[in-house]
């Protein structure tokens, strides 16, 4: 374990699909697959921080594990990290506060301008465009798991402290506006 976290800090995240992200990937898949046991306990701390951690700055297709894996700590573990879920909830309402940076990006502005491109690398005799991966907070697909996430947290902790029923409050109007 502690190999797997060395490995996801030293290598930083990338936006395109690459051998680092797909090394990334795949240490997070590896540790969603891993069974949540009094085995696991001793680690499940230091792999919920570099879950929070990664969830605002790693690619869509990583933050997507981390939030499975951020579910499957809080689902095993459930009192050891009733305080943490505030922390996931104030991400939450930044990526819905990102949202319209997120449309522009996608889509284009209203007056006109172009959506961003993926970026082109030489190789050999032509060019190979590489897949562009969104920063995860700034994603659809993180968008659409959020509220799942959020009401499956919700119903952990049936009865929520005042810290997360003040984030619930604040996340409502931001789903809303959407």
């Amino acid at each position: 374990m502690p190999a797997f976290l060395a490995v996801l800090n030293a290598v930083p995240p990338h936006f395109v699909d690459s051998k680092q992200h797909r090394l990334r990937n795949t240490i997070l898949e590896i540790l969603s697959r891993l069974p949540t046991t009094d085995v696991f306990k001793p680690y499940a701390a230091n792999v919920h921080h570099m879950v929070l951690n990664l969830i605002p700055q790693d690619n869509e297709d990583n933050v997507i594990v981390c939030l499975r894996i951020l579910l499957d700590l809080h689902r095993s573990y459930r009192p050891q990290f009733e305080s943490e879920a505030a922390k996931f909830f104030e991400i939450v309402q930044r990526v819905y506060a990102e949202l319209q940076s997120a449309v522009l990006k996608a889509f284009g502005g209203p007056d006109g301008t172009p959506p961003a491109t993926s970026p082109v690398v030489q190789q050999g005799d032509g060019q190979v465009q590489l897949k562009p991966l969104a920063r995860g907070i700034e994603s659809f697909k993180v968008l659409a798991e959020c509220p799942i996430i959020v009401v499956s947290l919700f119903q952990l902790y049936s009865s929520p402290t005042p810290s997360l029923k003040d984030h619930v409050s604040a996340f409502i109007p931001l789903i809303v506006k959407v």
